[in-house]
């Protein structure tokens, strides 16, 4: 059982780090791009990168992973973890509202950009 655990952190640190520089840089994009088009448009890249930057944390978490503070590292990741999920489904939230409203705004203002008749 102990193995199992300390395979599924190695497995979480190396993840964690890819996915982590990923949205990282992605986010850097993204905020970059956004700048140009309108200064609200940064703020999705900017919360890819605090989202990055949670996931590197949770790496180095994991990496760490020592059997002796089991209940410390445990508790640190699992901390991590819920605000990473909770900035990713305000993200998705606000995501998923926007779709909506320019959606709607498209469908009362002209029906020739709908797919449909």
């Amino acid at each position: 059982m102990y193995n199992d655990i300390s395979e599924s952190m190695k497995k979480v640190a190396f993840w964690g780090r890819i996915v982590g520089y990923i949205l990282v840089f992605s986010g850097i994009l993204h905020a970059v791009t956004g700048l140009f088009s309108y200064i609200i448009g940064a703020i999705p890249g900017i919360i890819e990168i605090v989202l990055g930057y949670y996931l590197l944390k949770i790496a180095d978490e994991a990496s760490q992973f020592d059997w002796e503070t089991l209940e410390l590292s445990t508790e640190s990741i699992m901390f991590l973890f819920m605000k990473y999920l909770r900035l990713k489904a305000v993200l998705m939230i606000i995501g998923i509202f926007f779709f909506a409203l320019s959606f709607l705004l498209l469908s009362t203002t002209s029906n020739d950009y709908l797919p449909f008749p």
